[in-house]
């Protein structure tokens, strides 16, 4: 069977994510998901999920000209706008 999502699991690889996409002003709860002070701008980076769980963002989230097959990932609540199109 072929899993098609994967999410990370540890820390430093959710750290690692995060910096790599230049999400700031983060913090990492101990269920590893995910409260960002600010907008998360993942737009246009060919993904094709989200491998870390947001729960909160403070301001924007725009994920929209990737290619994604779900919205697993996305935060469960967002203080702006949420752009997922394309």
């Amino acid at each position: 069977m072929i899993k098609l999502f994967e999410q990370y699991k540890e820390y430093d690889q959710v750290r690692v994510w995060l910096d790599e996409n230049r999400v700031h002003n983060y913090t990492i709860n101990d269920d590893l998901t995910i409260d960002v002070k600010g907008s998360v701008n993942i737009y246009n980076n060919r993904l094709s999920n989200i491998p870390v769980k947001f729960n909160k963002v403070m301001g924007d989230f725009m994920c929209y000209k990737n290619r994604l097959t779900s919205l697993e990932g996305c935060p469960k609540y967002i203080s702006g706008w949420f752009d997922c199109s394309n």
